[in-house]
């Protein structure tokens, strides 16, 4: 019996997530491994290569650029198949969600908070900053008596 790991992944597929993804277990369970590198079609909007000196693409990954190419794949499914979700739902991938619901694929989820960019550190800070002015001025509105101070404050 055949069985894929199909894992659908919305940036270029490395080295890197190759390894944390488990391919190289996979491929000793004699899994046949499809890296689908759907960074072109989860972003349509972009051009040109995003490819740098530490993330290059590897030579296993399957480029998608259309939705007729990934659809024919994902009709290949079959209940032999691991099929791994890492794209993030945009108006650029409901789409796919939609197909995948249709054509009652089982499929597992990942999904990871991603850290803030510190070139938005000084807002994230200034906004966090904010929310503490709006919870005191709260506080001294509802308790103007500093001895009647809410405690989580």
């Amino acid at each position: 019996m055949k069985y894929r790991y199909i894992i659908l992944y919305g940036n270029i597929f490395s080295k890197r997530d190759w390894e944390r993804l488990g391919c190289i277990f996979f491929q000793q369970q004699n899994f046949e491994i499809l890296p689908l590198d759907c960074f072109t079609i989860s972003r349509p909007h972009l051009e040109g290569n995003f490819e740098t000196k530490n993330i290059k693409r590897i030579k296993q990954a399957i480029i998608i650029k259309e939705k007729k190419q990934l659809t024919k794949i994902l009709d290949s499914v079959s209940k032999n198949d691991l099929v791994l979700m890492l794209l993030p739902l945009t108006k650029h991938t409901a789409w796919i969600y939609h197909y995948i619901k249709n054509i009652n694929i089982d499929y597992t989820l990942q999904t990871s908070a991603c850290l803030p960019p510190l070139l938005n550190l000084k807002d994230i800070l200034s906004q966090k900053h904010r929310f503490n002015k709006i919870l005191i001025d709260l506080k001294n509105r509802l308790f103007p008596d500093p001895s009647q101070t809410l405690s989580f404050l």
